[in-house]
């Protein structure tokens, strides 16, 4: 039978977050004493999220551009 698109969607992108993790993975194993950096963005959050599910325990640094919004400033301190 054939698969719906939608079913072909969901696969499509549990492969690639699987690739990712891996590759995320890589880096921890190769660089033992990486960390990470992020200004809190939407982009930055995601990685951190994807860091972290991909085992990551390191040091995170904050990047503060001094333009922030107040709840990127909560989020940084929730995390902290």
């Amino acid at each position: 039978s054939c698969v719906s698109a939608p079913a072909t969607q969901t696969l499509e992108k549990r492969v690639l977050e699987a690739k990712t993790l891996e590759t995320i993975r890589w880096a921890f194993d190769t660089y033992p004493d990486l960390l990470m950096t992020s200004g809190f963005n939407l982009n930055g959050t995601v990685l951190v999220d994807l860091a972290v599910r991909a085992g990551f325990r390191g040091e995170l640094v904050f990047i503060d551009t001094l333009e922030h919004f107040p709840e990127t400033l909560r989020t940084r301190d929730d995390i902290a």
